[in-house]
């Protein structure tokens, strides 16, 4: 089975599991979706260790077909970061790689759904949601999966700051991640 196929039969065990559905596009429920501010849709977001890298992060992975970028184009592509859609949509990515001596290790991760924002609380529904590892010389942790399908909430601020660039910050109770825009 394929992974269109496998996302499409899960998709409908927990919708019967749960009583009922609200059929939507590739980015999921359109029925959770607000229109988002032009301040979080005018450009990408990425993560500011990564920000000098002229290649983006979030199209390492085509839900569509249910393939990744290849090692090659992805490596060209590491960090993490996000792209809004005026809609209430979102794109989610994040690549990274780490070598020691003649072993190389990747994880990949990759969101898309539908977001709702009231202006301080940005909640992420994830419609898609694929995690990928290649453990370098020890193959048998290598995996590709489907991640959690749970709601994602944050604190969410938009700032400018000393250094002239604009930044995102999420934060839970745990987390603060920081994001600037591109």
């Amino acid at each position: 089975m394929t992974h269109k196929g496998r996302s499409l039969v899960t998709w409908v065990l927990l919708c019967l599991s749960v009583g009922g559905c609200v059929w939507g596009d590739e980015f999921g429920d359109p029925s959770v979706r607000t229109p988002l501010p032009v301040e979080l849709t005018a450009r990408e977001w990425r993560d500011p260790q990564q920000f000098g890298g002229a290649q983006r992060v979030l199209d390492i992975y085509d839900p569509g077909s249910g393939s990744w970028m290849s090692n090659d184009a992805s490596d060209a592509k590491a960090g993490s970061g996000f792209r809004f859609y005026e809609d209430g949509r979102y794109v989610r990515a994040s690549y990274i790689t780490v070598s020691n001596g003649g072993c190389v290790s990747r994880a990949w991760a990759y969101q898309q759904g539908s977001v709702s924002f009231d202006g301080t609380t940005l909640t992420l529904y994830p419609a898609v949601h694929r995690q990928k590892y290649e453990g370098g010389c020890n193959s048998a942790s290598d995996m590709d999966q489907d991640g959690s399908f749970e709601s994602q909430a944050y604190s969410a601020g938009i700032q400018t700051e000393n250094d002239g660039y604009t930044y995102l910050y999420l934060q839970t109770n745990d987390t603060t991640l920081k994001y600037v825009r591109l």
